[in-house]
C-alpha cells in the first residue's frame, strides 16, 4: 500500500480526541427508584454492562470514521508496478489518431470527435499540476512541448483529420523523446485510435522497455469502403484526336458486394466519360473509361467514384501530356559514308516528328532534355562523355535507339551498353540469316497492323552483332532471329528505355533500312518515346518530380501551384543532366492536380493523391489486441476496452493502480451513520 500524500497521516493523532472523551465520561446518571431494593444490584449491573458496550461501539465507530477520513486525504493506492511507487508529478503523453480512417462513424459520431472527447476526459482525471503532451500523426514541432491541463484541452479541440499516416512504433519514439527528458516523474502514454491493422505494428513493440501505455480503442459501426487504387492507360501513347482507354482499379474493403456505382472522368474540368461498376466484397475490379483527346499539351485529369462511407479516397488525380510533335535527335558519325540515310528519309515528310541530325562531334548536350528520342545512327565510337550524357537522358525519362556501325569499336560500344544496363556484344556474324516472324500479340506490335499479317516478307541480314544471351532485369526481346538470337531488344533504365538493334542500317549489313517493316518499327519506337505516361504521386512520399527541362536562368524559378491557382510553392531544384528534379519536402498536404510552371510557362502537371494505406479499414478487435499483448509479454501495455459502452475512463484504468480514497470516504460515512444509529437506537 502506498500513499499519494503520506503527510496527511499525521492527522491520525486526532484519534486521541474521542478516546479522551470516552475516558473521561462526563455523562450524568439519573436516579432510578425501585419499590423493591431486592433487584437493585442486578439492574445496576445490567445497566452498566450495556452502557459500557454502547460506549465502546460508539468509540470504535468514531475512531474508524476519523481514520478513514484521514486515509481518504492521503489517497492510498496499490501501484501497478514497482516503478509507479513514487507518484509525485505526472506527465501524460496522449496520442490521438487523426488519420483518414478516423473519419468513419462510431456509436458517438465520427471517431475522431469521440477520440477528442476521450482525450479531454482523460485530462480531467488528473490534477491541475500534472503536465501533458499531445501527439497526432502530423508530428509537428509544437507537439514536442509539455502543456498544462487547460492548454492541452484547448489544443485537443483544434485537432483535424490529416493525410499523414504513422506506425505506432513511430508515435512511441516521438512520445519517448519528450517524456524521457523529465526525471523523477510518473510517465504515462495513452493511445486513442481505431488501431488499423495497416498501421498498428504492435508486434514490433514487444520487448521494448517503456512507461505504462494505455490503449483506448475506438470502434466504428461499419467498416466498408470503396476506393480507387490506381489508374493506367491501356496504350503508352497519347495522341490528338485518338481514342483512349483509361483503366481504373477499384477495391472494396468491406464485406458487402456493391453494384451500379458511378465512375466519372474529367479532363481539364470537363467531363469526358462516365460509367458504372460492380465489385465483390473484399475484392477489386478493373473498369474502363473510353474517350478522345481533343487538345494538346498538359492535361489535368480526375477520376471519381460515388462512395458515401469514406470520402478521401474517392478521387484520383493525375496528369499526362498530349504532344504536339515528337522531337528526335539523330547522331551520326563524322564520315557521311559510314551512316545510313534511312532515318532522315523516314521522318522527312511527317510534321508530327521533328528530326534534327547532327554529327556526334557537334552534339550539344544541353539540348538533350528537350528531346523525346535520340537515335545513335551508326556512330563508330561512343565516347565516355557521350555515354554519361545519354545515361542521364535515359534515367530522366528519355529514350534511345541504337543502330551499331559495321566499323563500331567493340570496347566503346560494350561500355556504352553496360552503362545503359543492356547486354553487351560478344562478336560478329557474317552468315546470311532472317529474323523470326513478328509476334503481333506483344504490346509493342499490337495494333501496328490492321489485320494480322500472314506469310509476311522478312528482311535478310548479312552482318550482325551477337548479343549476350543472359537474362537481365528490365530486358524485353521485341524481335528475334530465326535461330533464337536477338535482333531488337528493349531495356528499361531509370524512367526511360534504350532500344538496341544487333543489325546496322548499312546496306552492307542487309536490307532492313529499305524493307517495308523498317518504317512501322521505327515509327512505333518514336511514338512510344513521347514520355506521355501518367504523372502522379502519393502525398507524404516526397519523391522527386522529374521534369524534362532545363534550370531557369536569372531570377526565374519553377513554381508548383494547384489547379485553382490559390496555392503556390517554390520547390527545391536539382539539375540531373537529363532534366530537372523538383522536391516539395512535404509542402503538399491536399490532394489535387498541380501545375509545374517555369516563369509563366506551363511545363508539366502532376496529380497528388492521398496514400491509400488508410483505405483498408480493417482494424484489430479488442480480443486480437489482448492476444498480441499477451503473446508478446507486453506487461507495460494496458487495454481499456469499455469505450463504446459509455463507461468513463478512470484514473485507475489509466494508471493501472487500485486507488482506495473513494472507498475510504464511503467507509467514513458508513461509520458516522453507525455512530448515529448506535446513539439513537441502542438502549442502555
Amino acid at each position: 500500500m502506498s500513499f499519494v500524500y503520506p503527510e496527511f497521516l499525521y492527522a491520525l493523532t486526532a484519534l486521541a480526541i474521542p478516546i479522551i472523551i470516552h475516558l473521561f465520561n462526563f455523562r450524568r446518571y439519573k436516579k432510578v427508584y425501585f419499590s423493591n431494593v431486592r433487584f437493585l444490584k442486578e439492574v445496576n449491573e445490567q445497566t452498566r454492562s450495556r452502557s459500557r458496550l454502547k460506549h465502546i461501539l460508539v468509540l470504535i465507530a468514531r475512531l474508524l470514521a476519523i481514520a478513514f477520513l484521514v486515509f481518504a486525504f492521503t489517497q492510498p493506492f496499490i501501484p501497478g508496478s514497482a516503478s509507479d511507487a513514487a507518484r509525485g508529478d505526472r506527465i501524460i503523453s496522449v496520442y490521438i489518431d487523426n488519420s483518414f480512417s478516423m473519419e468513419v462513424e462510431g456509436s458517438g459520431g465520427m471517431l475522431l470527435e469521440t477520440g477528442k472527447r476521450k482525450a479531454i476526459e482523460i485530462a480531467s482525471q488528473y490534477n491541475a499540476t500534472d503536465r501533458f503532451q499531445l501527439v497526432t500523426n502530423d508530428l509537428e514541432g509544437h507537439q514536442q512541448r509539455l502543456l498544462s491541463r487547460e492548454e492541452f484541452i484547448e489544443t485537443v479541440q483544434d485537432v483535424k483529420l490529416s493525410p499523414a499516416s504513422r506506425l505506432l512504433s513511430e508515435i512511441m519514439l516521438r512520445q519517448l523523446d519528450l517524456v524521457n527528458t523529465e526525471p523523477d516523474v510518473t510517465r504515462r502514454l495513452v493511445w486513442i485510435s481505431d488501431f488499423q491493422k495497416s498501421t498498428s505494428d504492435l508486434n514490433a513493440l514487444a520487448g521494448r522497455t517503456s512507461p505504462r501505455v494505455v490503449l483506448v480503442p475506438l470502434k466504428a459501426q461499419r467498416r466498408s469502403n470503396l476506393f480507387i487504387d490506381t489508374v493506367w492507360f491501356e496504350s503508352p501513347v497519347r495522341q490528338l484526336n485518338t481514342s483512349e482507354k483509361l483503366m481504373v482499379r477499384i477495391r472494396n474493403s468491406g464485406d458487402i458486394p456493391v453494384e451500379n456505382v458511378s465512375l466519372r472522368l474529367s479532363v481539364n474540368g470537363t467531363q469526358k466519360a462516365i460509367s458504372s461498376f460492380a465489385v465483390d466484397a473484399g475484392s477489386f475490379c478493373d473498369s474502363a473509361l473510353t474517350y478522345t483527346n481533343t487538345g494538346v499539351g498538359v492535361q489535368l485529369a480526375k477520376v471519381s467514384i460515388g462512395d458515401a462511407q469514406v470520402a478521401f479516397d474517392d478521387d484520383w488525380f493525375f496528369s499526362y501530356s498530349v504532344e504536339e510533335r515528337v522531337n528526335i535527335l539523330s547522331l551520326t558519325g563524322d564520315n557521311p559514308a559510314d551512316t545510313s540515310a534511312a532515318v532522315s528519309r523516314l521522318f522527312r515528310n511527317d510534321p508530327f516528328f521533328k528530326l534534327e541530325s547532327r554529327k556526334v562531334s557537334q552534339v550539344d548536350f544541353s539540348s538533350f532534355p528537350s528531346r523525346h528520342l535520340i537515335i545513335l545512327n551508326e556512330v563508330p565510337v561512343l565516347s565516355s562523355g557521350l555515354t554519361d550524357e545519354v545515361v542521364r537522358f535515359v534515367n530522366a525519362g528519355g529514350n534511345v535507339l541504337l543502330f551499331p556501325s559495321i566499323r563500331s569499336e567493340l570496347s566503346s560500344l560494350n561500355n556504352f551498353l553496360v552503362q545503359c544496363g543492356a547486354a553487351g556484344f560478344t562478336g560478329k556474324d557474317t552468315s546470311a540469316i532472317r529474323p523470326a516472324p513478328i509476334d503481333v500479340r506483344t504490346p509493342f506490335f499490337s495494333r501496328m497492323f490492321e489485320r494480322e499479317p500472314r506469310e509476311i516478307d522478312l528482311p535478310q541480314f548479312r552482318f550482325r552483332y551477337i548479343s549476350e544471351t543472359r537474362s537481365m532485369p528490365g530486358k524485353e526481346q521485341l524481335w528475334k532471329m530465326r535461330n533464337g538470337d536477338e535482333f531488337l531488344s528493349r531495356y528499361s533504365k531509370g524512367k526511360g528505355f534504350i532500344y538496341v538493334s544487333t543489325v546496322p542500317l548499312s546496306e552492307k549489313a542487309g536490307n532492313f533500312s529499305k524493307h517495308a517493316l523498317f518504317v512501322p518499327v521505327v515509327l512505333r519506337i518514336a511514338e512510344w518515346s513521347q514520355g506521355s505516361g501518367i504523372n502522379m504521386q502519393l502525398i507524404g512520399r516526397d519523391l522527386p518530380i522529374e521534369i524534362r527541362s532545363t534550370l531557369p536562368g536569372g531570377d526565374a524559378t519553377f513554381q508548383l501551384e494547384n489547379e485553382a491557382g490559390d496555392f503556390s510553392v517554390i520547390p527545391e531544384m536539382r539539375n540531373t543532366g537529363g532534366g530537372v528534379s523538383l522536391y516539395v519536402h512535404g509542402q503538399i498536404r491536399e490532394a489535387g492536380n498541380y501545375k509545374v510552371k517555369k516563369g509563366n510557362d506551363l511545363i508539366a502537371g502532376i496529380g497528388f493523391n492521398y496514400d491509400r494505406k488508410e483505405s483498408d479499414l480493417a482494424c484489430y478487435e479488442t480480443e486480437e489486441i489482448s492476444k498480441i499483448l499477451e503473446s508478446g509479454g507486453m506487461s507495460d501495455f494496458t487495454l481499456f476496452d469499455k469505450v463504446e459502452e459509455g463507461k468513463g475512463i478512470t484514473l485507475e484504468a489509466l494508471d493501472d493502480t487500485r486507488e482506495y480514497w473513494r472507498l475510504c470516504i464511503l467507509l467514513a460515512l458508513l461509520f458516522l451513520l453507525a455512530e448515529v444509529l448506535l446513539i439513537r437506537l441502542m438502549k442502555q
